[in-house]
């Protein structure tokens, strides 16, 4: 619901979206599917909100009222549902009892608060998706705008932390004095609200014979741990699934990505999804076993939005303890930021120098950026470990290789001993990056080591999850890495959205990434599968 109104604020939670707005409850554009009616006990509908109503329903919505108050006894707090009479595109009119005319007698604000939460149920429970409310009970009631403003912003971010199919919740206020009441505590829970977001979960996921444990960190006093069984074969699918969709396979099992997100999420988290979607926060941390880190968590979709797009992910890994773990230390990150451009060292890799020329093209025009662009074999691997120390981000694009025993002795290739067979000459490690007070970002468009055919043929691989944690383990604090090496326009187009966000937008590091997976979605659709090839460790 888009609007063009200096008076109104609005905030999404969850799927929901919730909007103060200075209009007549009659008048929004577009009306919602249930307007929400405060009324006397004889629902006389002679005065306010409820006349508003009635004038632009016709007397017909009244006659509806009146037959259902006459069959059933009502009183202070209840709510009588009726069809919206001419009232154009309104599904519903939920009449909220608010004031006892004969006793003289208005709903005490916890009777309003009552109300507001069988409003939003009923409107759940008929499937409708939006809903609009006046400050109920200030009209004939005489309540205070401040106790009834508070009672309903309250309920309704209450209700919010449930589960809830409702699409929009809006408080229409009419009356200056009621809208500046409602802003004031709509803003302090959005504030309040704001502050729960920045607090990230954390998702562990462990793994031994063939099960999962999961632990939701939350900020319960007891933490649960999950078992969900899930075979190897299982797994490797899921690997094989994503491959065809990178490659533009067909894939019998599953007929686009969101069937195939479903289905993990279903299979790998199960209940633990549905507690995850009803915590505040954007943020994510993914604690994973080393033995899950090649299962595209990033895909997961709840039915509502792929973990990805809805999540600032960032991914962190559980080893064996028999790694040696590299320490470092975080070097902070001050304006102008320094970037080490690298391109394809080894000169292998086809079309890699065109999109690093392009990626180069586009940060030089980014203010607060200085960048250095090497390419090709006339880097001297030597030179670039001593400069290593003077940036701030280094973006790779080229060859990498793999130890499986040393992790941390992974990392990027710049010539190669036998070039056919994948056998590195001159490499720089994880380890030896870290010893040389690395940056604190580093992003690698990487293959694995091997001949430029072996290195597309092979887009989803072990090799590749090995050397993001061989970086981790390295003492590398943020690293992004792909599940495959890709080379096109999107590419291009992520890494400098990406950046933009960082460094002119001041974003974190997760939410410049999720942003620029949206921004590829937008620009080349959802079919596109390079904004899922991404992905955040640290």
């Amino acid at each position: 619901m888009t609007r063009n109104n200096e008076r109104e604020k609005s905030i999404k939670v969850g799927k929901t979206i919730i909007e103060i707005i200075y209009s007549d409850i009659t008048k929004l554009d577009p009306m919602p599917d249930v307007i929400v009616n405060s009324d006397d006990l004889e629902l006389n509908m002679n005065s306010g909100v409820a006349l508003a109503i009635l004038n632009k329903a016709g007397p017909e919505l009244q006659k509806e009222a009146h037959k259902k108050i006459e069959k059933r006894k009502v009183s202070l707090g209840d709510v009588i549902i009726t069809n919206a009479g001419k009232l154009k595109n309104v599904k519903k009119v939920f009449h909220a009892i608010t004031f006892d005319a004969k006793k003289g007698e208005s709903v005490p604000p916890a009777g309003v608060r009552m109300a507001t939460y069988y409003c939003l149920k009923k409107a759940d429970e008929l499937g409708l998706e939006s809903i609009a409310f006046p400050a109920m009970g200030t009209g004939k009631g005489q309540l205070e705008y401040e106790a009834v403003s508070r009672a309903m912003i309250q309920q309704v971010f209450d209700y919010l932390n449930t589960s809830t199919d409702l699409k929009y919740i809006i408080f229409a206020l009419y009356d200056f004095g009621a809208w500046s009441e409602f802003f004031e505590d709509f803003t302090i829970e959005a504030a309040q609200l704001k502050i729960k977001n920045s607090i990230p979960i954390r998702l562990s996921i462990l793994r031994q014979d063939n099960i999962n444990y999961i632990d939701l960190t939350t900020n319960e006093t007891i933490s649960i741990i999950k078992e969900q069984k899930i075979s190897e074969k299982q797994l490797k699918i899921f690997s094989s699934v994503l491959e065809d969709f990178i490659l533009g396979r067909k894939n019998k099992r599953f007929p686009n990505l969101t069937e195939f997100g479903k289905t993990i999420y279903n299979m790998t988290l199960s209940d633990v999804g549905e507690r995850l979607g009803r915590l505040p926060s954007e943020s994510l941390f993914l604690k994973l076993d080393d033995n899950l880190l090649n299962i595209p968590w990033e895909l997961c979709n709840d039915g509502d939005e792929f973990f990805g797009l809805k999540y600032n992910i960032g991914r962190q890994v559980v080893v064996s303890p028999k790694f040696f773990i590299q320490s470092s230390t975080t070097r902070a990150i001050n304006l102008p930021v320094r970037v080490l451009l690298v391109s394809d060292p080894t000169e292998t890799l086809k079309g890699t120098i065109k999109e690093c020329n392009q990626i180069n093209d586009a940060l030089m025009k980014i203010d607060g950026i200085e960048v250095t662009y090497q390419k090709g074999k006339e880097i001297d691997v030597e030179e670039f470990k001593i400069d290593l120390a003077s940036y701030d981000l280094v973006h790779y694009a080229g060859h990498a290789f793999y130890d499986e025993e040393k992790p941390s002795e992974s990392g990027w290739v710049f010539s190669f001993a036998d070039e056919e067979k994948g056998i590195p000459d001159e490499t720089l490690t994880a380890r030896e990056m870290s010893g040389l007070n690395a940056p604190p970002i580093v992003f690698s468009n990487a293959c694995e080591s091997g001949t430029q055919s072996s290195g597309t043929e092979k887009k989803y691989q072990s090799e590749i999850f090995g050397i993001a944690s061989g970086f981790l383990m390295g003492g590398i604090h943020n690293y992004i890495g792909t599940f495959t090496y890709v080379s096109d326009d999107p590419s291009v187009d992520l890494a400098v959205n990406f950046y933009e966000n960082l460094i002119s937008e001041k974003k974190s590091i997760g939410k410049s990434l999720r942003t620029a997976r949206k921004f590829i979605i937008d620009k080349y659709g959802i079919d596109e599968i390079l904004w899922a090839s991404y992905m955040l460790y640290g």
